[in-house]
């Protein structure tokens, strides 16, 4: 159930964020959120020319970890001449940042004393850097932003920055926790309340299921064969290649032993996943 099969999401993410709007996608987990990520920030990239940066908050425990988790991001994300000229900016900065290998983790490392607080300051800058270097726009998200409040004030340092980046930088902020980030975002007293345009990640459809599934059939030519009935997840191993059911399906590279099942059970299946929050892996239970 990946970002692929979410255009109306992924579109609405993209063009409100591309549109200036700062984002609050929530959704439980196992619904496809960090898929539909990726695939926004990559749809941001290609048609909007912005920079993509994701940043990855889960179960963050400090200053510290905060500060490792953007620079490594912006070190995997920035490329070419821009990442030349951002990373000329950092060595400059004289706090230890970096985007090769010997970054502030580096530093943090040999001083484990060091204040790790001016290079998250200067982290959270960086998009005000990416438009001085050539008008650039950065699309960034951070996922998991529920645990951002496991650290604390880590929400106003946030703010303090964003709140002046919205002619250059575009955010979505990502959870998988309803309740945590509702009080991150609509709590009058939390720093960040009315700061992001709310969007609920829903389940898919039943007929978008259904007629992905179909199209799949179509363009493999395959046919419905018997049906072969369910089994229980503890009387069969996982195949460690295949991540949904419809992949275990149409993927030849699944070794003996994980035999295929008709259009009549992947349905059933796929459909039943969408409306059993507690059973988001059943596809992995079939033979």
């Amino acid at each position: 159930m990946s970002a692929r099969r979410r255009p109306a999401s992924r579109t609405r993410s993209c063009s409100a964020s591309c549109g200036g709007h700062f984002v609050r996608l929530f959704a439980p987990r196992k619904y496809g959120k960090t898929s539909l990520l990726k695939r926004a920030l990559r749809d941001g990239e290609e048609q909007e020319g912005l920079i993509p940066v994701l940043v990855d908050l889960y179960r963050v425990s400090s200053i510290t970890d905060v500060t490792v988790r953007f620079e490594r991001a912006y070190s995997k994300h920035l490329k070419g001449a821009l990442r030349t000229k951002i990373e000329e900016f950092l060595q400059k900065t004289g706090i230890g940042l970096s985007l090769g290998a010997y970054g502030i983790s580096a530093k943090l490392q040999l001083d484990p004393k060091a204040d790790p607080l001016p290079a998250l300051h200067a982290l959270l800058d960086l998009p005000l850097r990416l438009e001085e270097s050539g008008g650039y726009r950065a699309f960034i998200a951070l996922d998991e932003f529920q645990d951002v409040d496991k650290v604390p004030d880590l929400d106003g340092l946030i703010r303090s920055h964003i709140q002046y980046q919205g002619e250059v930088a575009s955010y979505v902020f990502a959870g998988s926790e309803p309740g945590l980030m509702k009080q991150l975002f609509e709590n009058k007293d939390r720093p960040l309340y009315g700061s992001a345009v709310p969007m609920r990640l829903q389940r898919l459809a039943d007929e978008d299921i259904a007629a992905y599934v179909a199209d799949r059939f179509k363009a493999t030519n395959r046919r419905v064969g018997a049906q072969r009935g369910w089994v229980s997840p503890g009387e069969i191993p996982v195949c460690p290649g295949c991540s949904t059911a419809v992949d275990r399906f149409f993927d030849d590279s699944c070794p003996p032993g994980y035999s295929r099942v008709p259009t009549e059970v992947m349905l059933q299946l796929l459909l039943n996943v969408q409306t059993n929050e507690g059973d988001a892996d059943a596809g992995r239970w079939l033979r």
